[in-house]
């Protein structure tokens, strides 16, 4: 269990603050992501960052859904139920959520965080909540 591995450490909290309860880290609030990933993030918002710490990060996968995918949250998934709903991972995107993996993110890292933006799934019009925190990995 990766979970038992690597140590949890609470880095992540205080970044996903409002603005005016923490300090940025970077000269600019936002770095420039294509607009698909932009509205990945609840109303577009998101901020960049730099760890000033080691932390964890979690990322549900399976199926056509990998393990070194973009995206990561800061909580352990619930179960796979939940864990659909919260970060909003439509069916067409094949993720099982069978595995999760915890990953070790340097201290250091520049990272984009925010919320998950809802999804709707197309099939039944059910609407996928997400409100997760979203990190976008560093894909380097």
């Amino acid at each position: 269990n990766l979970h038992q591995c690597i140590p949890t450490l609470q880095g992540l909290s205080s970044l996903l603050l409002p603005k005016q309860n923490r300090q940025d880290k970077t000269n600019s609030p936002q770095a420039p992501l294509p607009s698909w990933i932009q509205e990945s993030f609840t109303d577009g918002h998101y901020r960049t960052v730099i760890t000033d710490q080691d932390i964890v990060v979690y990322r549900v996968y399976g199926g056509k859904a990998k393990d070194s995918g973009g995206f990561a949250t800061t909580e352990p998934a619930q179960n796979r139920m939940q864990s659909k709903i919260d970060s909003a991972l439509l069916p067409e995107w094949k993720n099982t959520r069978q595995y999760e993996a915890a990953i070790l993110i340097p201290k250091g890292t520049v990272l984009n965080i925010g919320k998950v933006a809802p999804q709707t799934i197309k099939e039944s019009g059910t609407i996928l909540d997400g409100n997760a925190d979203q990190i976008l990995l560093p894909q380097n």
